[in-house]
Protein backbone atom coordinates (compact mmCIF):
# COMPACT_ATOMS: atom_id res chain seq x y z
CA UNK A 1 0.00 0.00 0.00
CA UNK A 2 1.59 3.71 -0.83
CA UNK A 3 -0.39 6.42 0.88
CA UNK A 4 1.27 9.81 2.09
CA UNK A 5 1.78 11.31 5.88
CA UNK A 6 0.91 14.06 7.11
CA UNK A 7 3.18 15.91 8.98
CA UNK A 8 2.45 18.09 12.50
CA UNK A 9 4.71 20.80 14.08
CA UNK A 10 4.58 20.05 17.69
CA UNK A 11 6.20 23.26 20.20
CA UNK A 12 9.38 22.71 21.43
CA UNK A 13 9.47 21.15 25.28
CA UNK A 14 9.00 24.07 27.76
CA UNK A 15 8.24 26.53 24.84
CA UNK A 16 6.04 27.37 22.63
CA UNK A 17 4.86 28.03 18.95
CA UNK A 18 6.51 31.67 18.96
CA UNK A 19 9.65 29.90 19.38
CA UNK A 20 9.56 29.00 15.71
CA UNK A 21 10.01 32.74 14.78
CA UNK A 22 13.03 32.90 16.55
CA UNK A 23 14.89 29.84 15.61
CA UNK A 24 13.26 28.56 12.17
CA UNK A 25 15.95 25.38 12.76
CA UNK A 26 14.14 24.36 15.30
CA UNK A 27 11.40 23.35 13.20
CA UNK A 28 12.83 19.98 11.83
CA UNK A 29 13.82 18.59 15.22
CA UNK A 30 9.50 19.09 16.34
CA UNK A 31 8.12 17.67 13.05
CA UNK A 32 6.31 14.73 13.57
CA UNK A 33 4.44 12.16 10.60
CA UNK A 34 1.03 11.30 11.19
CA UNK A 35 -1.58 8.97 9.47
CA UNK A 36 -5.44 10.58 8.85
CA UNK A 37 -7.19 8.63 11.51
CA UNK A 38 -9.71 6.82 8.44
CA UNK A 39 -6.41 6.21 6.96
CA UNK A 40 -5.27 4.39 9.79
CA UNK A 41 -8.39 2.17 10.28
CA UNK A 42 -8.16 1.53 6.62
CA UNK A 43 -4.10 0.02 6.89
CA UNK A 44 -5.43 -1.68 10.46
CA UNK A 45 -8.48 -3.42 7.95
CA UNK A 46 -6.08 -4.34 5.15
CA UNK A 47 -3.44 -5.78 7.77
CA UNK A 48 -6.92 -7.98 9.02
CA UNK A 49 -7.75 -9.00 5.74
CA UNK A 50 -4.65 -9.85 4.19
CA UNK A 51 -3.44 -11.95 7.20
CA UNK A 52 -6.58 -13.85 6.62
CA UNK A 53 -5.99 -14.47 3.21
CA UNK A 54 -2.45 -15.70 3.63
CA UNK A 55 -1.31 -12.12 2.00
CA UNK A 56 2.06 -9.80 2.67
CA UNK A 57 1.12 -6.79 3.68
CA UNK A 58 3.98 -3.69 2.37
CA UNK A 59 3.04 -0.08 3.30
CA UNK A 60 5.42 2.57 1.89
CA UNK A 61 5.46 6.51 2.97
CA UNK A 62 5.06 8.17 -0.54
CA UNK A 63 6.63 11.65 1.76
CA UNK A 64 9.62 9.93 2.11
CA UNK A 65 12.62 9.65 -0.39
CA UNK A 66 12.44 5.50 -0.97
CA UNK A 67 8.69 5.84 -1.29
CA UNK A 68 9.21 8.84 -4.23
CA UNK A 69 11.63 6.17 -6.08
CA UNK A 70 9.34 3.37 -5.29
CA UNK A 71 6.12 4.85 -6.76
CA UNK A 72 8.14 5.96 -9.73
CA UNK A 73 9.66 2.58 -10.40
CA UNK A 74 5.76 1.32 -10.60
CA UNK A 75 4.13 3.77 -12.19
CA UNK A 76 1.77 5.02 -9.62
CA UNK A 77 0.82 9.16 -10.19
CA UNK A 78 -1.82 8.87 -7.50
CA UNK A 79 -2.00 8.26 -3.55
CA UNK A 80 -3.48 5.48 -1.97
CA UNK A 81 -2.91 2.99 -3.66
CA UNK A 82 -2.93 -0.67 -3.15
CA UNK A 83 -0.76 -3.37 -5.27
CA UNK A 84 -2.35 -6.81 -4.71
CA UNK A 85 -0.70 -9.93 -6.91
CA UNK A 86 0.32 -7.46 -9.81
CA UNK A 87 -2.69 -5.65 -10.26
CA UNK A 88 -3.27 -1.91 -8.81
CA UNK A 89 -6.56 -1.02 -6.70
CA UNK A 90 -6.86 2.66 -6.66
CA UNK A 91 -8.33 3.72 -2.75
CA UNK A 92 -8.75 1.55 0.35
CA UNK A 93 -9.56 -1.78 -1.17
CA UNK A 94 -12.42 -3.67 0.34
CA UNK A 95 -12.11 -7.75 1.55
CA UNK A 96 -13.84 -8.68 -1.81
CA UNK A 97 -10.97 -6.69 -4.10
CA UNK A 98 -8.47 -8.41 -1.69
CA UNK A 99 -9.96 -11.89 -2.43
CA UNK A 100 -9.81 -11.69 -6.49
CA UNK A 101 -6.51 -10.56 -6.14
CA UNK A 102 -5.17 -13.56 -4.72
Amino acid sequence: MYFRSEETLDPPPGGSYADYDAHQCLEKYYLRKTLPPDLEQAIRALAAAAQEKGLSLKIYDVSTRVGRLRTRVKGIKTTSVTIASGRKIGGVPTIEELSKAK
